[in-house]
């Protein structure tokens, strides 16, 4: 009997979660949580925005798993969720891990998106999708991290599958709609393809930064200032109330950093980065 035969036991988790106003404040509304995924809420400032971390109790994906996650910030909330830790996406046999996040943000209300990154190890399969509903006078900041092996312990991924899909709708209404593939049906050495100037020119870490607001725009050079004044390949453009950056670097830390720098320049003192990114 093959691999691809034999049923083994899998990790499975939800996590469906909202946030409330009660006395001016964001709050916890509604939490359900089951299997390996949890949602862990640290105290803080009463003068900062609430804050959800993101838990997978099982250590790591690999085929057949799955993590379901469904957070609503209700109107007028302002809240940020990130996760405890790095994903890992370890060795598949055939069937990618999958990943399903669909955030939704009322009238008003102010939403971060911050997982800390995605490690993908050689063989290791994903498929990811977000999802954002959002009001037009919503507010969404977002970043996803991948990072192609560890290249401090000299690993090298060249058999890997990703695929991983964006969609964002603004009062219904798509306003960014992204797709990214890399098959290892079709690049047998995915350290070769990385490698091309076209692709990502050696880089072993990209991400994907978006921002959607009312004065959106206004971010943009802000951004760009500090794409440039840092050790990354990247660049943003503005799309009507959306501003997008894609950005490639060295090693995760390069990339953090950058995230970080602009996530302080764009949310201000209202914000906070999440604490379990300096952990």
């Amino acid at each position: 009997m093959s691999n691809a035969a034999t049923k083994l036991q899998r990790s499975e988790g939800t996590v469906q979660l909202s946030f409330k106003q009660r006395d001016f404040r964001t709050v916890l509304g509604t939490l359900y949580q089951q299997g390996c995924y949890q949602a862990r809420f640290p105290k803080a400032d009463a003068s900062l925005p609430a804050e959800a971390v993101l838990i997978n109790t099982s250590g790591g994906l690999t085929d057949g798993d799955s993590l379901n996650l469904s957070a609503d910030w209700h109107a007028a909330t302002s809240a940020v969720i990130s996760s405890q830790a790095a994903e890992r996406i370890y060795r598949s046999r055939n069937d990618p891990a999958v990943i399903r996040t669909a955030l939704s943000i009322g009238a008003g209300a102010t939403a971060c998106w911050l997982p800390q990154e995605t490690i993908v190890f050689d063989g290791g399969r994903l498929q990811r999708s977000t999802e954002v509903d959002m009001a037009e006078s919503a507010s969404l900041f977002a970043a996803e991290i991948v990072v192609m092996g560890r290249t401090a312990m000299g690993e090298v991924v060249r058999n890997a599958h990703l695929f991983d899909r964006w969609r964002i709708r603004q009062d219904d209404k798509l306003i960014f709609a992204d797709a990214l593939l890399f098959d290892d049906a079709t690049q047998q050495d995915l350290e070769k393809h990385l490698a091309s100037d076209a692709i990502a020119g050696g880089a072993t870490c990209f991400a994907t930064l978006v921002y959607v607001d009312q004065n959106s725009g206004e971010s943009l050079t802000p951004i760009r200032d500090i794409l440039a004044g840092n050790d990354v390949i990247g660049g943003a453009s503005q799309l009507g109330s959306l501003v997008v950056a894609r950005m490639l670097a060295n090693n995760s830390q390069q990339m953090r950093s950058v995230v970080a720098e602009i996530f302080t320049a764009v949310r201000g003192n209202a914000f906070q980065l999440p604490r379990v990114w300096n952990c």
